[in-house]
């Protein structure tokens, strides 16, 4: 008896704030590692509660960075300068930054099981074209990427989410700036978004 193929079922990321919990905090570590070169490791620290939002982590050139979106607007933030850019951005833009690559593989990946990752329930994609493979959260609160896993000619690439708290309490004053910071009135938008690969 001949099987006859069964649809699979395609998944598109909806990158989004309604994607997580009315709060949640969580770590996102990237690591590249290329078969010629040095492991390049990026660690991000994301907080959301409401419609407020912070996302943490190291610029090469610029040193330790930060976005935070309040009720006074959004903006980018450089503690070793003391100043903040006001900017045009949402909290879906730096989701879209840290997770635009598990992203780009889920576009034409196909389902392939189930598994818990970081303590969240997953669906498995596999992108057949490249092998590529994104677990995605199904846990309610946390309908994100969990992790990722690309490998290619020039070596592999992972991401992962990790120490993910959900609907915990989160101090306001995660999400202000430090008194005395300097606010630069600009226009950036987030395709400007520094530190975005």
């Amino acid at each position: 008896m001949q099987k006859v193929p069964q649809p699979t079922e395609k998944k598109k990321s909806a990158l989004s704030r309604s994607s997580l919990a009315k709060t949640a905090q969580f770590t996102v570590t990237m690591v590249m590692a290329p078969k010629d070169g040095p492991k390049d490791t990026q660690v991000f620290q994301i907080a959301v509660s409401g419609a407020r939002g912070r996302l943490d982590y190291k610029d090469k050139a610029l040193g330790e960075v930060r976005y935070v979106v309040n009720e006074k607007g959004a903006f980018f933030f450089i503690p070793a300068n003391k100043a903040a850019q006001k900017m045009n951005l949402k909290i879906e833009d730096g989701l879209s930054t840290v997770f635009a690559q598990a992203s780009e593989v889920l576009a034409g990946a196909q389902k392939t099981g189930k598994v818990t990752v970081a303590g969240i329930a997953c669906d498995v994609y596999k992108n057949p074209r490249t092998g590529s493979v994104v677990y995605l959260g199904t846990t309610p609160g946390f309908t994100l990427p969990v992790k990722l896993e690309m490998r290619n000619a020039g070596g592999m690439q992972t991401m992962q989410a990790s120490q993910i708290k959900l609907n915990g309490s989160i101090p306001e004053a995660l999400f202000t700036l430090p008194a005395g910071t300097q606010i630069i009135e600009g226009q950036g938008g987030p395709s400007g978004l520094p530190g975005s690969r």
